[in-house]
């Protein structure tokens, strides 16, 4: 009998997990046996899967005095063992042109999970980019202040940092209760809007991995995204299923080499596309879309790099942070 995938957040797929495909992740003991997402309150399962997120620094793992490269990041999650890899680029664009608005180290989670043979889910959300565009600008003075100096505190912090790794310093809970505290501030002054949709994107981004995960009868998820979202994604965990997110501990000593022919490969052709996008006869406000996420640019970083970090003077990597 052919078995149909559940879609997250859908009525039937509840249904479907408890009819078809009873497993330890989707079995919660209240009474009868009730399927997650089929009831407001749940409890977690008698042997539940593991999961584990892992916050990447998008630009910065080029920064070789963040002492945490693409080269950590392949190692770190080779040997976390996963069955599953949940990582930063929506279903909806992935294998088309927009592949390359996303963070150019998806490619490097994509090539570590085909060479463990698991699979890769495109766990992105995101909310309408005009809708959040207004919700900002219809800030008042003072609110829009404190918006956009929300992250001030974990950008001091961040710049003073003694880790012998970044990944050490993202990882922490100093780092995660900064990150919350901004976002926190940010919600208050401009709405989720303003914010990116910050917490409908996390709580999408846990439906569209977990379902897949529940799927499969995942043991060893492990979530990679901007380090921002560490905090957010494991509340949403605890929230949607009673699980309680492992621990991340650095499985790398700091080292930096270049990558691998077929991550090059996938930069340059999501360069490509993305430039086709951004092409002076295409659609105006997909070109301002392109245009404004400086994709182009930090994928010329990444190629000419070859992915291994270096020293650099200039200011070529200065992001927002690590979302």
């Amino acid at each position: 009998m052919l078995r149909e995938r559940p879609t997250a957040g859908s009525a039937t797929s509840c249904i479907s997990v408890v009819q078809h495909r009873p497993s330890s992740l989707a079995l919660f003991i209240l009474g009868p046996v009730i399927a997650f997402g089929c009831a407001s309150t749940q409890l977690r399962a008698a042997s539940s899967p593991e999961a584990f997120v892992v916050g990447s620094v998008h630009r910065y793992h080029l920064d070789a005095s963040s002492r945490y490269s693409l080269t950590d990041l392949d190692v770190q999650l080779t040997q976390m063992r996963p069955d599953l890899l949940c990582g930063e680029i929506t279903p909806e664009h992935l294998g088309t042109q927009w592949e390359g608005y996303y963070p150019p180290e998806v490619a490097l989670v994509q090539d570590v999970a085909a060479r463990l043979g698991i699979p890769f889910v495109a766990a992105d959300w995101r909310g309408d980019s005009e809708e959040a565009r207004k919700a900002e600008e219809s800030m008042a003075p003072e609110a829009k202040k404190r918006y956009s100096t929300a992250h001030e505190p974990l950008l001091a912090r961040w710049k003073e940092r003694r880790e012998e790794s970044l990944f050490d310093f993202i990882h922490g809970e100093e780092a995660q209760r900064l990150i919350r505290q901004a976002h926190d501030v940010r919600l208050a002054s401009g709405g989720e809007a303003a914010d990116g949709f910050w917490l409908t994107r996390n709580r999408r981004i846990v439906e569209r991995c977990m379902a897949e995960a529940s799927w499969r009868h995942s043991r060893r998820i492990v979530f990679v995204f901007g380090g921002e979202h560490k905090y957010a994604i494991e509340d949403e965990l605890w929230k949607q299923h009673g699980l309680r997110a492992a621990e991340v501990r650095r499985q790398f000593v700091p080292a930096t080499n270049e990558l691998s022919e077929a991550v090059i490969s996938r930069w340059k052709d999501r360069r490509t596309a993305l430039a086709r996008l951004a092409d002076t006869g295409s659609n105006a406000e997909v070109r301002e879309k392109v245009l404004g996420s400086h994709r182009l640019e930090e994928l010329d970083l990444f190629i000419e790099s070859k992915g291994k970090a270096c020293h650099r003077d200039d200011d070529k990597l200065v992001p927002s942070g690590p979302r």
